[in-house]
């Protein structure tokens, strides 16, 4: 056996571990650094774990400021494993209703926020996966302009209000076919804001996940260019099975 399928079969046997484990692995903390985080359309916290077991492998702290997730069922779920500062289960395009022009003013409702969750303002980084029915090639009905695809537009928005120094926003590969151009349009936009876009589909098998999952995320960051080929560097474990998960 080469030493190449020798250190293969040695992380699938940590990863093992590390899955079926009953109790969260130890975090060696450093006092100095600390990673805030927003998610909207949060879902049961897929985008948080990810950054939390990032946070985790690098010895930083994760403190999520702020979660939305309309669903109180899934928001149970969500607070079942996190613990938001704060959380909501208000419709993200209720809380963040403001027009995409730069410069606008907060309305009402923003304001509101602002002064209700000031823990907020200015996280790390803003996430969130907006609903991806409409852009979904499963969907027969309305796909490409379903009124849902115009959600993903409302985390540029919340960019605007939370000035971030990073987004992230997940969906279904084919959200740049969407007829309203969301992605082209949240580019544009942020870009205008000062920060640095990039945008790529990535497939979950490559990164050790039993499933073809392919998705598209949006980085855009004030601090430096999103460094997608990082992400293709670590390509690993591109045939793991079901039976395998």
């Amino acid at each position: 056996m080469g030493g190449h399928q020798m250190l293969l079969l040695e992380q699938q046997k940590n990863d093992k571990k590390w899955l079926t484990r009953k109790t969260k692995p130890d975090l060696v903390v450093n006092p100095d650094r600390i990673i805030r985080s927003v998610e909207l359309f949060a879902g049961a916290g897929g985008l948080s774990l990810g950054l939390s077991e990032y946070c985790r492998r690098v010895g930083f702290r994760h403190k999520i400021e702020f979660a939305a997730e309309w669903n109180e069922d899934i928001m149970d779920v969500f607070l079942t494993n996190n613990s938001p500062t704060t959380y909501s289960t208000s419709s993200v395009d209720q809380m963040f209703d403001g027009k995409l022009k730069l410069g606008r003013r907060l309305t009402k409702i923003e304001k509101s926020f602002v002064k209700e969750h000031p823990h907020a303002m200015n996280p790390d980084v803003l996430m969130g996966g907006p609903p991806c029915q409409g852009h979904s090639n499963h969907n027969n009905y309305t796909r490409r302009t379903d009124d849902r695809n115009k959600l993903y537009l409302r985390m540029v928005r919340a960019a605007q209000v939370l000035k971030p120094s990073t987004v992230i926003i997940e969906n279904v590969r084919d959200v740049e076919k969407s007829e309203g151009d969301e992605v082209n349009i949240a580019t544009k936009h942020l870009e205008k804001m000062g920060y640095h876009v990039d945008h790529k589909v990535l497939c979950a098998a490559h990164y050790g996940v039993a499933q073809m999952r392919y998705r598209h995320f949006l980085i855009a960051s004030n601090k430096a260019n999103p460094e997608f080929h990082q992400l293709l560097d670590l390509k690993v474990n591109k045939n793991r099975s079901v039976l395998w998960a």
